[in-house]
């Protein structure tokens, strides 16, 4: 009996179990080598994928500080003509009939040229009350105009220039004002137009002011004497050390007083000061030498008039519109420079992070074909014992049925003798 179960448990061990755990172990053992190989194929694909580097991008250099440059052009824009035309007129009571030669106004105008000298200055274009007047000229020499006139518009050190007498016409209505014994005011409109001593003419424009006229107030106006001018006493000029500055200095003045005399010497002591107006350090060489150049590029345009009022404020400006350039030129230059360092920058960390990527699946490509490996050797052995297993089954089989055919021949031959 027992020799029986154990014959069929080795028949069934031979034909079912141990053919069944040969195939699976086959199959097992074919899966891992097919997933160790792609993993491989994964794992080369992602090692080549983590070689990405940034591009190369162009990075501007640093921003070289330049020495701010005085704006000629400034310096020219300054050099314009006149502007803000305005009437002086006087500003008492006119009680009698004017005569021909008294003055009752004079045009004046704000320009950094200068104006040209009379009677040049001005010209009269007409204007709605232009009846009621004549042009009156400089070389009219008479009390009113010449001495007195000055006072009478509180400015003591005022030049005649280019103004207005009566007319008959203004004189009828002085006489009915006088007449009526009241005093009246009157707007008058005239349109002028101003030159400057380079020849530059303004807009024409119209000047409106106003005049009184009627009796005389009970106080008659006291009468401002002018105190006798004293010799003036001729400047010694000074001492000065000889430096680019003080030789420009020396330069401009004598364009604005040729004959060296106190406005020479004015003149000089501003031009030195300039650097220190415009915040600059007297010893700057970049901006004596700016300043040199804005003299020269002008000198031919540059009269005593306009030197003081015009030439050396505008170096002033213009020279902090060359540091307000210069500061945009360098904010520009930085930004750019900023923008091109952050763009590769940016590249650099993208390239970084598709590396990591990369080299994150290769490592877990690598992982899977290592336990693929692993499985594949761990399979093997069992597998390798179960061939061997197969193949003495298969030999023991062989062996047994040889015997079997001996057997049976020896009991036949028994049989037959």
């Amino acid at each position: 009996m027992w020799a029986r179960f154990w014959t069929r448990l080795r028949l069934i061990q031979s034909n079912v179990y141990l053919p069944a755990t040969r195939t699976g172990l086959l199959v097992g053992a074919l899966g891992a080598f097919l997933v160790a190989a792609l993993g491989l194929l994964t794992a080369g694909y992602f090692q080549t994928q983590s070689w990405h580097s940034a591009p190369s991008a162009y990075l501007p250099s640093s921003y070289v500080p330049q020495n701010p440059k005085i704006a000629l052009n400034v310096v020219a824009t300054s050099l314009t003509g006149p502007t803000n035309i305005r009437f002086i007129s006087y500003q008492g009571i006119i009680s009698s009939p004017l005569s021909k030669y008294e003055v009752i106004g004079q045009f004046e105008a704000d320009t950094v040229n200068g104006l040209a000298a009379p009677p040049n200055d001005f010209s009269l274009l007409g204007g709605t009350d232009v009846g009621f007047f004549t042009p009156a000229r400089p070389m009219m020499r008479n009390p009113l105009s010449m001495e007195n006139y000055p006072h009478l518009l509180n400015d003591p050190q005022g030049t005649f220039r280019y103004g207005l007498v009566a007319s008959q016409t203004l004189n009828d209505l002085v006489r009915k004002a006088v007449a009526a014994g009241q005093v009246q005011s009157r707007s008058f409109n005239v349109r002028v137009i101003a030159f400057d001593k380079l020849g530059n003419k303004s807009a024409p424009q119209n000047i409106n002011f106003t005049l009184r006229f009627g009796p005389a107030p009970p106080t008659p106006a006291a009468t401002i004497a002018s105190a006798p001018p004293t010799a003036a006493t001729p400047p010694v000029e000074p001492t000065v050390p000889q430096t680019p500055l003080t030789v420009l200095a020396h330069d401009i003045a004598l364009v604005a007083d040729p004959k060296r005399g106190p406005t020479f010497f004015n003149v000089f002591r501003k031009a030195v000061d300039v650097p220190r107006a415009c915040g600059v350090d007297p010893n700057n060489a970049a901006f004596i030498a700016d300043y040199r150049s804005a003299f020269e590029f002008t000198k031919g345009r540059l009269t005593p008039d306009n030197v003081v009022a015009g030439f050396l404020p505008s170096v002033c400006k213009a020279w902090q519109a060359g540091v307000a350039a210069e500061g945009r030129a360098e904010s520009a230059a930085n930004a750019a420079r900023l923008q091109a360092m952050a763009a590769a920058q940016a590249a650099k960390t993208r390239a970084t992070l598709l590396n990591a990527a990369a080299r994150a699946g290769r490592d877990f490509a690598l992982s899977v074909v290592l336990g693929a490996v692993a499985l594949l050797l761990l399979i093997s052995l069992p597998l390798a014992l179960l061939l061997l297993e197969s193949h003495s089954s298969a030999l023991r089989a062989i062996a047994e049925r040889i015997e079997a055919a001996r057997a049976a021949d020896h009991t036949r031959e028994d049989v037959t003798s």
